[in-house]
């Protein structure tokens, strides 16, 4: 698939009336405008598939298909021939302020290094360690401390500041 055919597709879909916002096609990365195609595609509502304009289907399915994503079944309602597969997603959300409040906890027992501090919470919640050290470096300037106190380090142990 083209560059040229994924435009021609977003265009059709953006005259097809399906999609509430339409995509922007000038000036975007051909793999941003692919990702607003098939997040457009996918919310579509089931019962307006069947309206979804026949090049938009052969090129969502072509992308699908070259990214080897695991589909369900297309809706036996809707002809085989205009049928979108929608792709299943997971994505691990945690609740918002449990990263933060889990190094909090650790850093309030006073006994851990940067080092270790950062090994557990990539060790919980995976992932890249640049956050954890973010939050532990903004944790000593009272500007961008997000803890409920300031962080010092002393011989290379963080703790809050009493």
């Amino acid at each position: 698939m083209t560059t040229q055919e994924l435009k021609d597709a977003v265009k059709a879909l953006n005259d097809s009336g399906l999609v509430e916002k339409k995509i922007k096609v000038v000036a975007v990365k051909a793999i941003d405008l692919e990702k607003a195609f098939l997040g457009a595609v996918l919310g579509i509502p089931e019962e307006e598939e069947d309206k979804i304009p026949d090049m938009v289907v052969d090129i969502y399915n072509k992308i699908v298909k070259e990214k080897k994503v695991s589909t369900p079944d297309p809706p036996k309602d809707v002809p085989a021939k205009k049928a979108v597969k929608k792709e299943e997603i997971k994505v691990e959300t945690h609740a918002k302020g449990e990263k933060l409040s889990f190094l909090e906890s650790l850093i309030a027992k006073g006994k851990f290094s940067k080092k270790e501090l950062i090994d557990m919470y990539v060790e919980k919640y995976s992932g890249s360690p640049s956050s954890p050290s973010t939050l532990l470096a903004d944790g000593k300037n009272p500007k961008y401390n997000r803890f409920s106190h300031m962080v010092i380090e002393k011989d290379g142990v963080f703790s809050f500041q009493v």
